[in-house]
């Protein structure tokens, strides 16, 4: 039965160097912060294996709010401050010394899952 479900994923290029403390610090820092608003039912994150040619590796994480006005009220009394901890922790080890990651928000349509 397939169903639908909001998604906000966000793709990440960082330096490879940094990959020990990058992963460090949103699993246990960062993702833990957010999940702990009680906001989203699933959070994942993935990392690419191999840097690119230019010495960057890619990390993917995808957020599932539990509802729109989960998503909402994340957007508007959470996502700033941990975002500025973010931009802090890591702004000039991301691709072109970027601090905003690319991102979609979108529905997500589960075609097959056991």
């Amino acid at each position: 039965m397939a169903t639908n479900s909001l998604l906000y994923a966000v793709w990440v290029l960082y330096k490879s160097g940094i990959r020990p403390s990058f992963i460090e610090f949103m699993t246990k820092d960062h993702l833990k912060k957010i999940w702990e608003t009680g906001l989203f039912s699933k959070i994942s994150i993935m990392h690419s294996e191999k840097a690119d040619d230019s010495g960057y590796l890619r990390s993917v994480i995808l957020y599932r709010p539990k509802n729109k006005e989960a998503w909402d009220t994340y957007t508007t009394e959470h996502q700033p401050a941990l975002s500025a901890e973010y931009k802090n922790q890591f702004g000039t080890e991301l691709h072109n010394g970027s601090m905003k990651p690319d991102r979609i928000l979108a529905q997500e349509e589960v075609v097959f899952e056991e």
